[in-house]
């Protein structure tokens, strides 16, 4: 179970120019756990923890260049790997004539579904900060971006690589091991390799939305591999959740080089709003495929106001690349799922 109550502030400062605008957000955050922890350093059965938020933003130029600035603070009450700070977005853009460059650390979000984001791969997942992986650490990159009636391209260029973050020992929820800082890379330049992106996206007049990418680059999702067991430690873990007295194995995070290709579909109509995502992916182990799909109907007249129904499946398969003819080799896991959204509208004055 968990509670949050935020406080968000919109500042301007009279003595500075209009251009310039500063928000700040400040949230609590509660979490109450109904069992107990199979793990003594986080058994407990109420953690609080504090998040700061700051957003500066400068335009100039007749608004043809944009500084953004978002710091990020979280303290948590027992994990002490949960107490970080981050720079979310520290970037300027600058707008011509059928192109954007987009210069510094920055958030990029791709995908159209509610279940999960397969094509969303540009930045790191802040795992630590909140566990449905929605939280992303901000990555350094040059992207440029031209815009054609033919449709977007942008390509990305990322210097250097985020590690995912992961819960401490004193963390809940956490992993049964605890996961090493010292990760792996398949890259011989580590964290330092320069990935790359592309990305192709364009919107059409009977309603529908189409996206294409392709990431080449060191993968956001690590293989956490477990230090050496011996077959009592492994048996203890298994029935225990908890290793002997005097062990301390841990995860060891894999990051592998991949090539992965993304499709993102959305189609409107009548009501109906169709969502496809799905994904092709190589270099971790043999070549699998993803996909993710939904949809959101609007119905107008229930209780004075739209609802929204909203459904989605996902399928994900792999395929061996030497026997890709063998349906055998494929194996397919399907999650359903429906929501239902209502809301009334709402009529302001004009200031």
């Amino acid at each position: 179970m968990v509670w949050r109550h935020s406080l968000a502030a919109l500042l301007v400062l009279p003595s500075l120019a209009v251009a310039w605008e500063f928000r700040g957000e400040a949230g609590l955050e509660g979490r109450y756990f109904t069992q107990s922890s199979p793990y003594e350093a986080a058994d407990y059965s109420t953690n609080g923890s504090l998040y700061l938020k700051g957003e500066v933003f400068h335009e100039w130029n007749n608004r043809d260049d944009l500084f953004t600035f978002i710091p990020y603070l979280r303290v948590d009450e027992n994990d002490s790997e949960r107490t970080h700070a981050d720079i979310r977005e520290l970037s300027w853009i600058h707008v011509g004539r059928g192109w954007e460059s987009r210069v510094g650390i920055r958030k990029v979000f791709w995908g159209v579904t509610e279940g999960r984001h397969l094509v969303d791969i540009i930045n790191q997942t802040d795992l630590v900060d909140q566990v449905d992986g929605e939280e992303k650490l901000g990555q350094p990159m040059l992207n440029l971006s031209t815009v054609r009636d033919w449709g977007i391209v942008d390509l990305f260029l990322l210097p250097g690589f985020r590690e995912r973050t992961y819960a401490g020992e004193e963390g809940r929820p956490r992993t049964p091991l605890p996961v090493s800082d010292q990760a792996r890379y398949e890259s011989g330049a580590e964290d330092k390799r320069v990935d790359v992106a592309l990305r192709y996206q364009q919107y059409f007049n009977n309603g529908l939305e189409l996206a294409l990418s392709h990431f080449s680059g060191t993968s956001r999702e690590p293989l956490l591999l477990p230090e050496a067991l011996s077959p009592q430690q492994l048996q203890a873990l298994l029935l225990t959740g908890s290793l002997p007295a005097g062990s301390d194995p841990q995860l060891v995070p894999l990051y592998n080089v991949i090539d992965q290709t993304g499709l993102e579909l959305q189609y409107l109509n009548n009501g109906w709003l169709w969502k496809l995502e799905a994904i092709t992916r190589s270099g971790q182990g043999d070549r699998f495929t993803a996909l993710d799909g939904g949809f959101e109907y609007t119905q107008v007249g229930v209780f004075d106001g739209p609802r929204i129904w909203a459904g989605c499946w996902s399928t994900c398969g792999r395929i061996g690349m030497r026997r890709w003819h063998r349906l055998s080799r494929m194996t397919f896991c399907w999650l359903p799922g429906l929501r239902s959204t209502m809301w009334r509208p709402q009529r302001f004055l004009p200031a």
